[in-house]
């Protein structure tokens, strides 16, 4: 649903969990990342390079 109200294509849905993962808060959280065509992010690039 916020997809579509964004008018995005699709969307990631990141968790940093712990220190070591780059957490900025002391919960869970996750952070919703609206996705266009255009927008040249590769979501995968940082799970491919380790």
């Amino acid at each position: 649903m916020c997809a579509e109200r964004l008018g995005s294509t699709g969307f990631n849905l990141p968790s940093a969990n712990g220190g070591d993962a780059e957490r900025s808060v002391p919960h869970l959280h996750f952070h919703f990342l609206p996705r266009f065509p255009e927008d040249g992010v590769s979501a995968m690039a940082a799970a491919t390079t380790h």
